[in-house]
């Protein structure tokens, strides 16, 4: 199976307007979910960026991801090629998804739990906005996950219903 990780943007899954490259960066745990609400702890909905069994992560996680700006939707790309076949879901995200667009590194700022930022001082945009968690069920963002290979997207809060 071919590597897709330096595979351009191409047309999103959804609607079919282009994709815009760049890469989620994670900063906590986020579940997966299959329903709006869970009795046990669910699953990683990424895998790739997690960091064992904290909650929280010093630094952000760097996920390659492609961003449809027509409908909202961010599809974290899969290693490898596959026809994907998704179902509905939810992600659980414990502290605000962020989003660095193009493909140049990003490289955060030592206060970037606090402040957003890149070490040059640039701001990263805000898919999902998530402060002081109270109930996980409640960080609850509309999302799908490939049954074949795992990847997840989601929606950003700005296009939610």
């Amino acid at each position: 199976m071919p590597d897709e990780q330096n595979k351009g943007p191409g047309a999103c899954e959804r609607c079919r307007q282009p994709l815009e490259e760049g890469v989620v960066l994670v900063s906590s745990a986020v579940y997966w979910n299959p329903e709006p609400t869970f009795f046990l702890q669910p699953g990683p909905a990424f895998p790739s960026a997690t960091m064992g069994r904290n909650d929280y992560y010093p630094f952000p996680i760097p996920m390659p991801s492609d961003r449809c700006r027509a409908c909202g939707w961010v599809f974290a790309r899969s290693k490898y090629a596959c026809a994907h076949e998704r179902e509905p879901g939810f992600i659980f995200p414990l502290a605000s998804l962020r989003w660095w667009a193009g493909p140049r590194a990003f490289q955060p700022s030592v206060w970037f739990t606090f402040t957003g930022k890149d070490k040059d001082g640039a701001e990263c945009e805000v898919l999902v906005r998530r402060g002081l968690v109270l109930s996980v069920v409640d960080t609850r963002v509309e999302a799908c996950r490939c049954k074949l290979c795992g990847s997840a997207g989601f929606r950003a809060e700005e296009h939610q219903g």
